[in-house]
């Protein structure tokens, strides 16, 4: 018998939208929140508590994934930011490069079934991330600042909050219109997930993670 049941990223969204129109909820975002993540006493007192390390990819806000990797345990991977934009490019990337590189990341998500993603796209490739299904954000139109260097400053703010934002592990820079694939000392990183993450995990005090030490997981038993 099939399950009905929405993915957990559908859940994440209902859930996230229901939260975000309770009353205070930006006050608590913007003021509460990063206090209570900078209390290293209390941070310290839930990973007691929860019986898990903030290494293991603890993620500080729901994020949406494509189907083929949002299953059980994929909620506390870690977070990798992947860049598809090139502020020395003399013109913008094409769907066709944007796809190439988004399809790639798909893959080994699908394969090493350990990190999650979110894109820093410019507005011409927005529609092609979201369309596969992955997280994403976008800059703002560079002819917009119109002064080179203020693009460059914007960016570099961007990248700087989303790796606060969604405690990511690691920033994958792919200049699309230049090279449309993920460099291979980048790849290596990547690739190094799994074993870092199994390496992590005290398999006596904490028997079953799920998506790195249960069967179809990453890690070792």
């Amino acid at each position: 018998m099939t399950s009905s049941a929405d993915p957990p990223s559908a859940r994440l969204r209902s859930l996230s939208r229901a939260v975000s129109a309770l009353p205070g909820y930006h006050r608590v975002a913007d003021r509460v929140l990063p206090r209570v993540r900078s209390n290293e006493t209390f941070v310290e007192l839930v990973v007691r508590l929860i019986g898990q390390s903030e290494r293991l990819g603890t993620p500080s806000t729901p994020m949406v994934a494509p189907k083929g990797v949002d299953g059980e345990g994929a909620d506390r991977w870690p977070v990798v930011v992947v860049t598809l934009d090139d502020p020395a490019a003399d013109r913008e990337p094409s769907a066709e490069e944007v796809a190439a590189v988004v399809a790639e990341v798909t893959a080994l998500q699908e394969r090493l079934r350990c990190f999650r993603a979110v894109f820093l796209v410019t507005p011409q490739g927005f529609t092609t991330v979201r369309a596969s299904g992955h997280a994403v954000e976008v800059l703002p139109d560079p002819h917009d600042l119109e002064d080179p260097a203020a693009v460059r400053r914007h960016r570099a703010r961007r990248v700087v909050s989303m790796t606060d934002h969604y405690r990511a592990w690691v920033v994958v820079d792919v200049p699309v219109t230049r090279r449309a694939t993920i460099a291979a000392h980048e790849r290596e990183l990547l690739e190094a997930l799994p074993g870092y993450l199994a390496d992590q995990v005290d398999l006596h005090d904490l028997r079953d993670l799920p998506g790195v030490t249960t069967p179809g997981g990453t890690g070792r038993r």
